[in-house]
């Protein structure tokens, strides 16, 4: 059985929401398939969220989520779930990623992000350093 929260930390790469998770096996795993916009509704608040911030999420309501998923239903491997805010429906596409995190794709999912220490670098300096940290992840992966 998996942790009740769970933390990942997306980042934004070519104008592309991705995240790493080495103890997963995934490496800039894209979010896709409207999955961006919510992150954007998620990240609301949150100085510089490109440069990478904290989502936890559960299938399970906890304390302070901001954002609640439904599941819609499976297609292509992955599931569709939807987000309301306000009088806005939105719908997004988790691919079979999620099952590294669940069993089975969950009725719902509850989410909430927080911004992370980035240093104490500019914006245009902590994009260089994150790049040259890819670079040295992907090199290191070689080896």
């Amino acid at each position: 059985m998996s942790n009740s929260i769970q933390v990942i930390f997306p980042y934004r790469s070519n104008r592309v929401w991705m995240f790493d998770d080495d103890a997963k096996g995934l490496y800039r795993e894209p979010f896709v398939c409207g999955i961006p916009g919510m992150l954007e509704e998620l990240v609301t608040g949150i100085e510089e969220p490109y440069l990478g911030f904290a989502l936890y999420f559960s299938e399970n309501q906890f304390p302070g989520f901001k954002l609640k998923l439904d599941l819609v239903g499976p297609e292509d491997g992955g599931n569709w779930y939807k987000l309301t805010v306000g009088e806005t429906e939105m719908k997004g596409w988790l691919c079979p990623a999620l099952f590294k995190y669940f069993e089975t794709a969950p009725a719902s999912i509850y989410a909430k992000a927080e911004a992370i220490d980035h240093g104490p670098t500019s914006t245009a300096h902590g994009s260089l350093l994150f790049a040259h940290c890819s670079l040295w992840r992907r090199l290191w992966r070689k080896f």
